[in-house]
């Protein structure tokens, strides 16, 4: 795949027929199905000469009912379709536009993302998909990742070096790398077993990344190696960034360990981690101390409730987060580095990092908690810390 033959602004998908009714009248026409990236990657349906089929649907209609093609009239449509059948017979939730049956060139857009295009309801022995945004330090330590039943290989678009020169001068979304999924024992599994992997993928990415990216475009194909199921576009993405994150590529060779304790816990409570991860790649990406610390503790809490269980009566949230922390054998006094917080811990007499965080975070957010002269240096370290 060479991702710099691709528009810098879409992606093309597929040509094909689609079938809508508006106002009674049953059309088909030809359609474009792209992914559009700027400003936000979404999947649209570009049609041409729209009002010429609505005017041969209609003459097909009169012919049925006896009406002479001069008596032919093309009625007043009142809004685009919000359904449209794509000639594979899969119906998808569009968003309908009230020019959309007058203007010669038209454009639908889908609902959600990711847009399913194909479901045939017939198992899968493999999925090919692409993955926008994925970081540049995998380019050549992440041959594949595994977790029982699970083998997934990840590699770079060959122009990598090149797309990452052009994405910096004009930050915006692109495909960076390819996969492909399989059973080690080469077996079938479910489009929903697919689904929950995908995600699981998304999340993970994006863990690495420690901003959102993707896997996209995935096809999975049955034991024929024909296509059994097809989702086009990615889930929510931003656009190219290299924030910093915990992942250092000193330790890339350890990413398919990871992965699968990653995918352990995730499979348990996939919409519980999904959310601890959103806040912290939202956390991770703002350059607001106040958004971050917000965020970030919001991400702390529940994990130590999932790590130590429920606060205990009158227990100091700092001592119960800190209590998580030391279970995962993290370090919970200030590093040196974090000066200006360390001066205020001391003069605030706070016992260890978790107790300044949460005290910072408590005078941001009540008016009842007032530190007096917080240097602008400590909000900045208890965000790093």
């Amino acid at each position: 795949m060479n991702s710099l033959s691709e528009s810098p602004y879409e992606i093309f998908l597929e040509e094909m027929q689609v079938e809508f009714e508006v106002d009674g009248l049953k059309v088909v026409a030809p359609a474009r199905a792209v992914l559009y990236l700027r400003p936000q990657p979404n999947v649209a349906f570009e049609m041409k000469d729209v009002p010429s089929a609505l005017k041969k649907a209609a003459e097909a209609g009169s012919s049925q009912s006896g009406t002479t093609e001069s008596a032919v009239r093309v009625p007043i449509l009142s809004g685009g379709p919000t359904v449209i059948k794509l000639d594979n017979g899969t119906a998808v939730n569009v968003i309908p536009s009230s020019m959309f049956p007058v203007q010669k060139d038209s454009v639908l857009y889908g609902c959600t993302l990711p847009c399913v295009a194909l479901d045939t309801g017939r198992p899968l022995t493999s999925i090919q998909f692409s993955v926008m945004n994925f970081s540049r330090r995998v380019i050549y330590h992440l041959p594949f990742l595994e977790a029982p039943p699970w083998q997934i290989t990840i590699e770079p678009v060959t122009d990598l070096d090149t797309l990452w020169k052009r994405q910096k001068s004009d930050p915006g979304f692109a495909i960076t790398h390819s996969g492909t999924i399989l059973r080690a024992d080469n077996s079938q599994f479910s489009v929903q077993d697919a689904i929950e992997l995908l995600d699981a993928l998304n999340a993970f990415f994006s863990f690495v990344c420690g901003t959102f990216c993707s896997p996209l475009n995935a096809v999975g194909l049955d034991s024929n190696g024909d296509e059994a199921w097809k989702r086009w576009g990615p889930h929510y993405i931003s656009p190219w960034s290299h924030p910093r994150s915990w992942f250092d590529i000193t330790i890339s060779h350890a990413l398919s360990e990871i992965f699968e304790g990653f995918w352990q816990e995730y499979k348990a409570d996939p919409k519980g981690q999904g959310r601890v991860l959103r806040w912290y790649a939202h956390s991770n990406e703002t350059d607001v101390a106040d958004v971050s610390m917000i965020l970030n503790q919001v991400a702390l809490e529940t994990l130590t409730l999932s790590a130590v269980g429920a606060k205990p009566p009158k227990t100091l949230t700092g001592n119960w987060i800190a209590d998580a922390l030391q279970q995962a054998g993290i370090d919970i006094q200030i590093p040196a580095f974090c000066s200006e917080l360390q001066k205020l811990a001391s003069q605030e007499n706070w016992i260890h990092g978790p107790h300044a965080l949460v005290t910072v975070r408590n005078d941001m957010v009540h008016p009842n908690v007032t530190l007096t002269n917080i240097p602008i240096d400590a909000y900045r370290e208890a965000r790093e810390l």
